[in-house]
C-alpha cells in the first residue's frame, strides 16, 4: 500500500510491551490496519515501534545508534542523509535543537538509551500527521486511510465543519478517536497520554504608526533573502523563473519596487 506511494508517506504503530501485549498480537494488529509487514522494527526498553513506509521516506540513526529517525517530508539542510544528520543532532543537543528545524517535515524520533518516542510536527503543518489509539497502541499516519477509521463513530462537529466550509478545522478529523498533531510541537508518547510541548510560537505584534510602508518593504525584502538562503547552503547558482501572473507583479511592486524607490 505505501510502498506505491511517489511521495513521502507512513504508518507506525506505537505498542507499549506487557504480558498481554506480545509480539505477534502486534503484528497481527499491524496487519489488520497495513495489510502487509511492516519495513523497520524498533525496540526499546518499554515499547515497539514498527514502521511501514514509502521509499521516498527517510529513514537514519545516529553514530551511536541509540537514536532513530523517519523524516516525513524534507529539511531545509544539503546533505545526503538528512535523516541521520537529524539523529546526530538531537543525540547531542536533546530536545531543543526542535527550534533550529527549518522545513516542510513530520519527524518520528525514537530514543533506546531515554526509552522515548516523540513526533516533531513543523512550524505551520505543512506535513499532517494523523493519529489515533487502537486496542492499547497509538497508530500514526501520514493519511488518513491508514487509520482504521473503521472502528470509530462520525464525529458531527467535524461533520457540520467539513458541510459548511469544505475543511475540517483544528486538529479534529471526520471521526472521533482520531485527530491531527498540532503544528510546532514535540510531541511525546507514554503509556497514559501524548504530552505536547510548543518550542515555537509565531508572535503577532499590533502595528505601530511609527513604521512607515517603506520600512515594511525592507524587512519583507530581508526577510525573503534569509529565507532564500536557508535552501541555498552550498551557494548554486540561482535562476528564478517569472510567470508573469499577479503572485509577481505583486511581489516586484510591493516588494523591490518599494525597497529602491526615493
Amino acid at each position: 500500500m505505501l510502498q506505491s506511494s511517489v511521495g513521502s508517506s507512513f504508518l507506525s504503530l506505537i505498542n507499549f510491551k506487557s504480558n498481554e501485549n506480545s509480539k505477534e498480537c502486534i503484528n497481527q494488529k499491524f496487519l489488520k490496519i497495513a495489510g502487509k509487514e511492516p519495513n523497520y522494527s524498533v525496540d526499546t526498553e518499554t515499547k515497539t515501534v514498527d514502521i511501514c513506509c514509502s521509499p521516498a521516506t527517510k529513514i537514519g540513526k545516529s553514530k551511536d545508534a541509540n537514536i532513530i529517525v523517519v523524516l516525513h517530508g524534507e529539511i531545509y539542510y544539503s546533505c545526503l542523509d538528512q535523516a541521520s544528520y537529524l539523529a546526530d543532532k538531537f543525540a547531542k543537543y536533546g530536545d531543543r535543537f526542535a527550534n533550529e528545524i527549518h522545513g516542510s517535515f513530520a519527524i518520528l524520533l525514537i530514543d533506546k538509551v531515554k526509552d522515548s518516542v516523540f513526533l516533531i510536527t513543523d512550524r505551520i503543518n505543512s506535513r499532517r500527521v494523523f493519529y489515533s489509539q487502537y486496542q492499547n497502541s497509538y497508530c500514526l499516519s501520514s493519511h488518513f486511510s491508514y487509520q482504521p477509521w473503521d472502528i470509530f463513530p462520525l464525529d458531527p462537529t467535524g461533520i457540520a465543519w467539513y458541510l459548511s466550509n469544505h475543511s475540517v478545522r483544528s486538529n479534529r478529523t471526520l471521526f472521533k478517536g482520531i485527530s491531527i498533531f498540532k503544528q510546532a510541537c514535540i510531541h511525546q508518547f507514554t503509556k497514559e497520554e501524548i504530552k505536547s510541548i510548543v518550542y515555537w510560537i509565531c508572535p503577532i505584534n499590533s502595528p505601530s504608526n511609527n513604521i512607515t510602508k517603506k520600512q515594511y518593504a525592507t524587512e519583507l525584502f530581508e526577510r525573503l533573502i534569509v529565507s532564500v538562503k536557508r535552501r541555498l547552503y552550498d551557494h548554486p547558482t540561482v535562476f528564478v523563473s517569472l510567470s508573469a501572473g499577479y503572485d509577481v507583479r505583486g511581489c516586484l511592486k510591493s516588494v523591490l519596487m518599494e525597497y529602491w524607490q526615493d
